[in-house]
């Protein structure tokens, strides 16, 4: 069921339900919208196939198509910028496969996945991919993809970290492992990942989201 609020006012908020059925396809639920109103979603009708995701482009369903509709594959949407380029984690194999981040482009229908064991959570502007990642010790750290490389963006003096979102070219955000192992929210901007400390009361904290403002938003992880 996709949900969205169509005004900021809470006196008077609209509140826009789709079908239960997009396209003909039953289970769709939304997790992001574009500028332009676009919104991504999963199928989560386990019943037919595996999860796969579609892209809601001015009342038109495109389908996110990094592999086929099959019991074979799956995949996941995550997030998508203003050119309708998507971000998310597919899946070769059934449900115990490896997962594989990518990147899908609505314009062109074409599709790029990094490497194994790597999953995507947000795209920017330029197209950039930020996530997660397991490294050669099976530690989660996190990533920026600039569209050639996959940088590690390192730790806070821990182990492991993730990158949650990008809202801009080379900026991430997320949380990060301390050297006393603590989750911490970093931001990570100009080549370093920076420790944004925990508000109070918080024993660990994640940053979930962020606008080209430099507002953050986060939580308890």
């Amino acid at each position: 069921m996709v949900v969205a609020v169509g005004a900021a006012n809470a006196e008077a908020t609209t509140y826009y339900q789709g079908a239960p059925e997009v396209g003909g396809i039953p289970d769709l639920w939304s997790l992001s919208m574009n500028p332009n109103g676009w919104s991504i979603g999963t199928s989560d009708d386990a019943g037919n196939s595996l999860p796969f995701a579609s892209l809601n482009e001015a009342g038109r369903r495109v389908e996110v198509a990094p592999c086929p509709i099959t019991e074979e594959c799956s995949t996941e949407a995550t997030g998508v910028n203003l050119s309708g380029q998507v971000s998310g984690v597919v899946a070769y194999g059934g449900p115990r496969a490896t997962p594989y981040a990518f990147l899908w482009d609505a314009a062109t229908g074409a599709t790029t996945t990094l490497r194994a064991n790597s999953e995507a959570y947000a795209v920017n502007g330029v197209g950039q991919l930020v996530g997660g990642y397991q490294n050669v010790s099976g530690r989660e750290r996190a990533f920026l993809w600039n569209g050639a490389t996959l940088k590690d963006l390192g730790t806070l003096g821990g182990k492991q970290a993730v990158a949650t979102a990008t809202p801009r070219k080379d900026v991430a955000v997320g949380c990060a492992q301390t050297k006393t192992g603590a989750w911490h929210p970093f931001l990570y901007k100009n080549g370093a990942m920076h420790d944004l400390g925990l508000p109070p009361g918080f024993t660990r904290a994640c940053a979930y989201s962020a606008n080209q403002k430099g507002q953050i938003v986060g939580g308890d992880d």
